[in-house]
This record gives C-alpha cells, sequence and structure tokens, in this order.
C-alpha cells in the first residue's frame, strides 16, 4: 500500500488495487478484442493461440484474486472468467469466437465504467470499447494472421475512426473532470492519468494518419502494430484512474476548508477557518500527533498547539488576499493546501479564544457537503434556542431550591447576553445570582469553551479543599464537548436535542470519518441540520454528562470501548429530567 499527497486529492492510492485492475483490465480486453476481430482473418497461427492463452490466464488469474482478496461480485467475476477461457478454446470457430469475444467487450465494458454515469459513462464506454477493437487487430497483426478479409482502404479508415474516439474520449474525459484549466492536472495522479491517456490517444491518431501504408493484402495492416504502443499505454492510464483518488474540488474563495495531506506516513485532516484575509485557525485532530508547523509564507512557521476547552491542536495564521498555499510541515515531511482567501476579511470571533468554536461549527456545514462562507460564529450572539434552555434550567433550579446561582461569564457577546437571561429568569424565580462561589449555591456556565475549561479547573482545585457548588456544575448547552465535560466527574447541560437518537448519532459518526475521529459539537450538530434540511428539536431536557459509560451492551461486549457516534467518549449523557415546562 502507499500514498500521495492529498492536499490535492480525495485519498490515498492503493498500489495493489491500481496494479489488479490495471492487469486484470488489460489482458481481458486483449482476448475479448482477438475474439472480436477473428472473423477478419481466414485462419489464425499458432503464436496467435498462444498470445491468447497467455493473456486468457493471467486475466483468469487476475479474476480469481479478485475475489479472493478484493471482495468483488462472484457471479462476474466467474462468468468474465468462463468467457475469458473460451475465447482462446473458440479461436478455430470464428462465429463463435466473435460472440464469446463480443459478450466479453460488454462485461469489460461495464467493469471500466463502474459507477460512473451520464457523459463519463459513455465517454468509458466508447474509449474502451475502441481500444478492444484495436488491441484485436493488432494481436492478429503482430502475431501474422492470414487472409485478411478487407480491402487496404477500409481498415485504415477504422485506424481512423478508432483513434478520433480516443481523442475525443480522452480530451473530453480531461475537460468532464474539471482539472483541464487548474494545476490539479499535473500535480495529482489522478490528473497525470486523464493528461497521459489524453496525449498518448493524440499520438495513435498521428499514427492512424501518417503511419505505414500496407502493400500486401492477405494480412491484417501494420498501422494497428505501430499505435498498439500508444492504445496500450493510454488504455493502462485509463484503467488506473478508477483507483487513483479524484482531487479534492479547489478551494471556495472565502469558504472554510477541509482537506486532507500525506504527512509522516500518515493521512492527515486539516481545518482552515474562515479561510479569509487576516487571522485564521489550522486545526488538526487529536489522532495527527503534536509538532505539526504550518507556513503561509509570509512569516516564520506557527506549531500547532493544544487550546483549553478544544480537541486536538490548532495554529493561529495571518492569510494574504486571493490566493495562496498552506504548507504543513512535521518529522522532515511536509505538504501543502492550495488556498483562497477572497478580499473580505473574516470574522473576528473566529480566531482567538472563540475560534476552535466556530471552526467546530463550520465543520458541520463542510460535512454536509455545503462550502460556503462563514457569515457568523457561535459567540457573536444567543441562539433563541440556546436563551430558552437557560431559562428552563434557572426555572428547574429553582424547584430544587438551590440557594443560590453563581453565573461564570466573559465578555463575548453570546456570554453577555447569556449572563442577562439567566439574572433576568433568576429574579422572576427568587434567586439570588452573583459571581462568587459559595457551597449552597449551583454554577452556571454561559462562557466560550476556553473560559468554561479554565473555569472548570478552578473549581476542581477549590472543590478539592472547600465544600462548593453543592447544587451541581451546569453548562451552557454549546458545552457539550468532551474536553469540557469530561474535565469534572460530573456536569450537567439543559439541551433541546437528544444526543443519543439516530440523527444525532449519524453526525457524530459522519465527524468521526471526516475528521480523524473528533466528536460532534451542538453548534456543528446544528448547522449540519440546517444545510441537510433536518430539524431533530425537542423540549428542553437536563442532561447529566459523567465519566462513566452506562450504555447497554450485550454481555459479552468490551464495556470500555465507546459505541460509533458515542458524543461523551468513554463516558454518558443522560436525561435527568423529563421535558421542562411541561
Amino acid at each position: 500500500m502507499t500514498g500521495m499527497d492529498m492536499g490535492t486529492t480525495g485519498g490515498a492510492i492503493d498500489a495493489t488495487e491500481v496494479l489488479l485492475r490495471v492487469v486484470l483490465l488489460f489482458a481481458t480486453a486483449i482476448v475479448a478484442g482477438t475474439g472480436l476481430a477473428r472473423s477478419t482473418v481466414d485462419s489464425t497461427t499458432r503464436r496467435t493461440v498462444v498470445v491468447v492463452w497467455i493473456a486468457a490466464a493471467i486475466a483468469t488469474a487476475a479474476d480469481v484474486f479478485s475475489i479472493v482478496a478484493a471482495g468483488a461480485g462472484v457471479p462476474v467475476a466467474v462468468a468474465q472468467a468462463v468467457l475469458t477461457l473460451a475465447i482462446p478454446v473458440l479461436l478455430n470457430l470464428p462465429a463463435a469466437a466473435g460472440i464469446a469475444g463480443l459478450a466479453l467487450a460488454v462485461l469489460l465494458v461495464a467493469e471500466t465504467a463502474a459507477g460512473g454515469s451520464g457523459l463519463g459513462f459513455l465517454i468509458t464506454l466508447v474509449y474502451t470499447a475502441a481500444v478492444v477493437i484495436w488491441f484485436g487487430v493488432a494481436v492478429l497483426s503482430l502475431t501474422t494472421a492470414t487472409g485478411w478479409k478487407l480491402d487496404r482502404a477500409r481498415p485504415r479508415v477504422l485506424a481512423g475512426v478508432i483513434a478520433a474516439v480516443l481523442v475525443v474520449a480522452g480530451v473530453g474525459q480531461v475537460l468532464l473532470s474539471g482539472l483541464a484549466f487548474d494545476s490539479r492536472l499535473y500535480q495529482t495522479g489522478y490528473g497525470l492519468a486523464l493528461l497521459a491517456a489524453a496525449v498518448l490517444s493524440i499520438g495513435v491518431a498521428v499514427v492512424a494518419i501518417r503511419g505505414p501504408r500496407d502493400a500486401v493484402t492477405d494480412r491484417p495492416p501494420r498501422v494497428y502494430r505501430f499505435g498498439v504502443i500508444g492504445v496500450a499505454a493510454g488504455f493502462l492510464v485509463w484503467s488506473a484512474t478508477a483507483a487513483i483518488p479524484a482531487p479534492l474540488p479547489l478551494p471556495v474563495a472565502g469558504a472554510p476548508v477541509l482537506d486532507q495531506v500525506s504527512l509522516a506516513g500518515k493521512q492527515v485532516p486539516v481545518l482552515i477557518t474562515p479561510q479569509r484575509p487576516g487571522p485564521n485557525l489550522v486545526h488538526f485532530p487529536a489522532g495527527a500527533g503534536t509538532g505539526i508547523s504550518v507556513d503561509t509564507g509570509s512569516g516564520p512557521p506557527v506549531t500547532a498547539i493544544a487550546r483549553p476547552g478544544a480537541e486536538g491542536t490548532w495554529a493561529e495564521v495571518t492569510l494574504p488576499a486571493g490566493r495562496s498555499e498552506l504548507v504543513l510541515a512535521t518529522h522532515g515531511d511536509h505538504a501543502s493546501v492550495p488556498l483562497d482567501a477572497g478580499t473580505t476579511p473574516g470574522l473576528r470571533s473566529a480566531a482567538g479564544p472563540d475560534g476552535p468554536e466556530c471552526a467546530d461549527a463550520a465543520l458541520g456545514t463542510l460535512v454536509a457537503q455545503q462550502h460556503v462562507p462563514l457569515l457568523s460564529c457561535p459567540a457573536d450572539t444567543l441562539d433563541a434556542t440556546d436563551a430558552q434552555a437557560l431559562r428552563a434550567l434557572v426555572g428547574y433550579l429553582g424547584s430544587r431550591q438551590v440557594k443560590g446561582i453563581t453565573i461564570a461569564a466573559d465578555d463575548s457577546p453570546r456570554s453577555v447576553q447569556a449572563a442577562g437571561v439567566v439574572r433576568e429568569a433568576a429574579s422572576a424565580a427568587g434567586l439570588p445570582v452573583g459571581t462568587a462561589p459559595a457551597a449552597g449555591n449551583a454554577l452556571v456556565v454561559v462562557t466560550g469553551w476556553t473560559g468554561a475549561a479554565n473555569e472548570l479547573d478552578s473549581v476542581l482545585r477549590l472543590q478539592a479543599t472547600t465544600p462548593t457548588y453543592g447544587y451541581g456544575l451546569y453548562l451552557a448547552p454549546w458545552l457539550l464537548n468532551p474536553p469540557i465535560v469530561n474535565s469534572v466527574a460530573t456536569s450537567s447541560l439543559p439541551l433541546s436535542f437528544d444526543p443519543r437518537v439516530a440523527t444525532s448519532l449519524t453526525y457524530s459518526v459522519a465527524v468521526e470519518n471526516a475528521f480523524g475521529g473528533e466528536n460532534a459539537t451542538p453548534d456543528g450538530y446544528a448547522r449540519w441540520l440546517a444545510a441537510t434540511g433536518q430539524q431533530t428539536a425537542t423540549g428542553v431536557q437536563v442532561y447529566a454528562a459523567a465519566q462513566v459509560d452506562a450504555m447497554p451492551m450485550d454481555d459479552m461486549a468490551d464495556m470500555s470501548q465507546p459505541y460509533p457516534g458515542q458524543w461523551i467518549p468513554n463516558g454518558t449523557i443522560v436525561p435527568v429530567t423529563g421535558v421542562l415546562g411541561q
């Protein structure tokens, strides 16, 4: 298995898969083409039979290996193997060999174009058919089959038609890929393969037009012998493109970027927000490791480090307007990510202490495959749903007859508004509100992620020596993030959604898959729901998060392993109230 730079590609190249596909399709095309072209000559030689048997044996072996090692569909693979082995047996029966060749060519075309649709499928279909015909005539020509049944003009015209089809298909595939006019055409394996197929097709066309003319009419035309090298090479790279990851789209100007690069033997996801001129955050998941440096070319490299309340590592860099390149480096290896920051300055809250939460919110939109500029960050204003949740929380605390509420807030617009909502609701409930710790109080944290992590760290140190917050620790809904809730033994949150239902678990799994196992967050979930046109809001309930895995499992399950999509790894989150206000 080998990998390649994925700053412009969509995944690592599996060399075994590429080799298996190329060998299978190439050998099958030779056999199918010979069967199809068999009726154009009176007789074949022993060399013809040997060549076809060798190709059939290689194709059959690749078929078997694809079943055993690559999980290919058994019925199709068996049918392909049977037809492949039948053609060398039927070479003395031109009509039967032609029928078998046609059937095998249909299977080959279907396999080559698998997964395609529309114009892309049609291009692959005609390209493969043209290659099969050229291979068939070339094999008969190279093995000196005799008794060519067509006059000299017709096969030469056929060669010109096939060459024209190859050129149109090769150039058309480049244009259809969207890579024709940007650097991905020559900077990625996929682009280079498409470019090579197109150039080789043009070379075959030159041979077809200006190649040698045949003086002898009873042998297959020599032009096919000379052109077969270009046809074979073009088909090899064309076949390989299906197993080479297609390049990721170029960045949308001024929109957050989710990319993946190969660094020090790892495939490393990278998130850049807001991808606007000015301060930006570059984020890596925890699995990427530490020590990754980020270089914009306009200053010294910045090493990504951990941030309080956030997962993974973060580097704050300044991006220039327009197109640029981000260079990532670690352990002597480096990779680049193309950027286009546009000209509009970014949001102030997209960097700084509230930047990581803004980045995770943007990640929700990116997971939904929407690449749009970031128009706001969660800390910019208090969402109406969160305001309702905080009011319901204060009402719940009043029903528990707490002595008072201690508010932990910061100076972000959302936190200031949230503190005002808590104070207003507490006043209506007759609950005193302050900012000092107290044994009979409940702590309500309405800061951003950084402030919450620092506040809970202070609470742990205080509780180690002094009875404090006997009525518990309560976090604002947006603070449902593992580094925060797992920093204390237990905490509670008023949520307007259930993090245990199928929709929320689907999103959490999608984030894990898209970004190196990172966990879901409420703001990312909300933006994913909006981007996918879904609504799952419920009434407000208070949930308790604890570092205890209480997820029901089979008796034989390993209780130490988190289940897929779990919002709080190695912990649990369960409702401790019904819907509040009802």
